[in-house]
């Protein structure tokens, strides 16, 4: 079920470069057969959905049908009453490239976040049309779910859900987009609280290590080796903007905050080996 990717896709994790869709979808596939394993028979907590739906639904026109057909054991497997959906957005901004956004839908709080790292007034009403098409698309697709399954609970009347857009770091460069809807992605699956996770080089790193520690990447030891090597330069800077997030959560109150205070898998991808 994993998305194939290349050398060259993981070139785009690189610092200051635009992230690859591919890679965001194949972190997308990583993260559902996590959580497909870490299933305990409730169903699943996050459904994580590829990037190419959004150009499926609005330029070709695919139905609900079709999608469940498409991506059922890639994405879809349990996810009738999964608790959120998280789904990659992007903004074709003409000479200025893809921005990336992300919109997470709450199953149970019945809303829809909008994380967008560089919002614009001018863009704007494009990206909340964007997400309010999708919406009516996935309202399709989770009763065609319930459907499938045969499920006797009544399907999550999604499109009733409201629209709201907390506030985000915004990213310090400007491809950094799609770096932050990955940190999103990967954050979803333990925590609610979007703006306390740090997005620099080491993220990026982290990210790569996440894709490529396979048991089946023969050379997964060699890339490993090397990033604990280069990983102490980006680890300052990273418990620099820990302590900054939680000053700003706790107004005048400082807080060191240990690394091993933060979730094991929010710091997987170098800490684990």
């Amino acid at each position: 079920m994993m998305k194939s990717y290349t050398r060259q896709t993981l070139w785009s994790l690189c610092p200051e470069s635009n992230v690859d869709a591919d890679v965001i979808t194949a972190l997308a596939c990583h993260l559902t057969l996590d959580e497909v394993k870490r299933d305990t028979g409730r169903g699943r907590g996050v459904c994580f959905l590829p990037t190419e739906l959004q150009d499926m639904v609005v330029n070709y026109g695919m139905t609900s049908a079709k999608a469940l057909e498409l991506y059922d054991t890639k994405f879809l497997s349990k996810a009738h009453n999964c608790r959120k959906v998280c789904l990659p957005m992007k903004d074709m901004m003409n000479d200025e490239g893809i921005h990336w956004y992300l919109a997470i839908i709450l199953m149970d709080q019945k809303q829809v976040h909008i994380l967008d790292s560089c919002p614009s007034k001018e863009r704007q009403t494009i990206r909340t049309n964007a997400v309010h098409t999708m919406i009516e698309f996935l309202n399709d697709l989770f009763d065609a779910l319930h459907k499938d399954v045969q499920s006797t609970c009544a399907p999550p009347q999604i499109k009733e859900f409201t629209l709201t857009t907390p506030e985000v770091p915004t990213q310090r460069h400007k491809n950094d987009s799609g770096i932050w809807v990955c940190v999103w992605m990967m954050g979803s699956t333990w925590d609610d609280d979007y703006y306390i996770w740090p997005c620099n080089h080491l993220r990026r790193m982290q990210v790569a290590l996440y894709l490529v520690k396979e048991p089946t990447n023969y050379i997964r030891h060699k890339v490993l080796k090397k990033a604990n090597q280069n990983a102490p330069r980006f680890e300052a800077q990273t418990l620099e903007y820990k302590i900054a997030s939680q000053e700003r959560k706790a107004g005048s109150q400082k807080r060191l905050i240990q690394e091993s205070s933060f979730p094991e898998e929010a710091n997987s991808g170098l800490k684990d080996i």
